[in-house]
């Protein structure tokens, strides 16, 4: 993959800056965010969304011949939008770099009442800069089976700079945090992006 004109450390630092915008509900330890407690009223089938400042997301899932599927949809206002479209991989593009999300299903861990997948997402940047994030996602319902919980610990992130400032950023250190989204029920059914109440 080759990488634009090389640019300034700068620029790498506000790739890095956006990189962390676009991760949204990272907490340092699961000891800061107890999780909800889990229940089996209600269903997964249908589409499930959140809202914060700047960040619009969206999941539908649905559950074809006993397996799993889910769609993805990740939106904000510094001109990032995903959509994985039912597909396991999905390529993107932020500020003219390329990018891959990948969210596969374990099938076979799987249960009617929790889904098990892998949350991978990499991200090129300015002056080889390198964001790398992954980890073992559990998603499942809460409260009466309204809320959807979307949780990974431990979720590593690593960090890689071309143009490091210190040795520590030169080796590209992994961090480990605790990524926990809370979605709420839209609808029963698929719905169209538009459609959602944001």
């Amino acid at each position: 993959m080759e990488l634009p004109v090389r640019l300034s450390f700068r620029t790498a630092l506000a790739f890095l800056s956006a990189a962390f915008f676009l991760a949204p509900l990272l907490a340092t330890s699961a000891e800061m965010t107890p999780l909800p407690v889990e229940t089996d009223r209600g269903r997964f089938e249908g589409t499930w969304y959140r809202v914060e400042p700047g960040v619009k997301q969206a999941i539908q899932i649905r559950n074809e011949n006993g397996r799993w599927e889910l769609r993805f949809y990740w939106k904000t206002s510094k001109d990032f939008e995903v959509d994985t479209e039912w597909n396991e991989r999905t390529e993107f593009t932020y500020q003219g770099f390329p990018g891959v999300l990948t969210i596969a299903i374990d099938q076979e861990k799987s249960t009617k009442d929790r889904i098990y997948a892998r949350l991978e997402r990499s991200q090129l940047g300015a002056s080889g800069a390198r964001l790398e994030e992954s980890g073992d996602l559990e998603i499942y319902r809460a409260e009466i089976g309204r809320k959807l919980i979307w949780t990974s610990y431990p979720y590593q992130r690593r960090v890689s700079l071309a143009e490091p400032l210190t040795p520590d950023e030169a080796d590209g250190i992994t961090r480990e945090e605790h990524y926990l989204l809370r979605f709420l029920k839209e609808s029963e059914r698929i719905v169209a992006w538009d459609e959602i109440h944001w």
